[in-house]
């Protein structure tokens, strides 16, 4: 579930790729960390498992604009793909918004990529999740070994064995050469963002929450003193930070009268109509 926030004004949301072992996962975001450099805001950091690897890191797609005012920030992660690490693979999908599905190209790994799917389906069945309504986008990487005599699937049939219920987004790829990459990338985004704005949008979050931003007290780091033992009330301790977001007003206003923190609930409950 993506994450608002609305102090730095970002919305910050989940894409998971997804498919068996050795389809191409990594190499997907390995390429898109090396090519998409202005965009990627983070180190890719990597967790090692016997023969595969979790990867993860920040990426900021600048050309989708803002929504509701506020940046998008991805999180894309890979989960690993033998069957052994069946654990790991629900544990990163928790919280997904967005999912692109790796499907292996080579004939002899079609029933893997029938497997994975189902362990897809499953995995985010567990969470309350329907794959028919969770944004998800089809890969079918390694195109590329055709040139090389290799035997591959037809697409029509990992169209048929994957894709003949769910009818999503589908792109012919390869990772190793990032043909079909950034569309997918692109396209699982799109659907992502289309479906974070209906839900907010359906919530009306938007439209009816109150945001405070305050403390209950301030700190005097800039004097050296990092705790709270000491007598002496400097103004930094006592001028705490104030804010308040009030929703459809476009304008801002500054209010210079002494205020308490004991005035808050109060005011709070007095704006929004409810009984004290």
């Amino acid at each position: 579930m993506a994450i608002v926030n609305l102090k730095k004004r970002e919305i910050e949301c989940k894409i998971v790729f997804y498919g068996p072992g050795r389809c191409g996962k990594t190499t997907n975001l390995e390429y898109i960390h090396k090519s998409y450099k202005k965009q990627v805001t983070t180190d890719m950091v990597s967790i090692n498992t016997d023969g595969d690897r979790t990867l993860f890191f920040d990426f900021l797609p600048m050309e989708l604009g803002k929504m509701k005012g506020c940046d998008v920030r991805v999180h894309l992660y890979t989960v690993p793909g033998q069957v052994q690490y069946s654990s790991t693979r629900k544990l990163v999908l928790r919280g997904v918004d967005g999912i692109v599905f790796v499907a292996d190209s080579l004939d002899v790994r079609r029933q893997k990529n029938v497997i994975s799917l189902k362990d897809l389906h499953q995995n985010l069945k567990e969470y309350g999740l329907n794959i028919l309504k969770t944004p998800l986008v089809m890969q079918y990487n390694k195109r590329d070994l055709e040139k090389q005599g290799i035997p591959l699937l037809p697409l029509e049939q990992m169209e048929k064995d994957l894709n003949r219920q769910l009818k999503v987004p589908s792109f012919p790829g390869s990772a190793v050469t990032g043909e079909g990459v950034g569309k997918t990338l692109q396209t699982c985004l799109k659907l992502t963002l289309q479906s974070l704005k209906k839900e907010i949008d359906s919530s009306g979050l938007s439209e009816n929450t109150w945001v405070v931003l305050t403390s209950d007290h301030g700190e005097m780091f800039e004097r050296g003193i990092t705790g709270h033992k000491t007598p002496v009330l400097y103004e930094p301790v006592i001028r705490i930070p104030l804010m308040i977001f009030e929703p459809g007003r476009k304008t801002r206003a500054d209010v210079h009268l002494p205020t308490s923190a004991v005035d808050l609930l109060p005011t709070l409950l007095h704006v929004t109509g409810q009984k004290q």
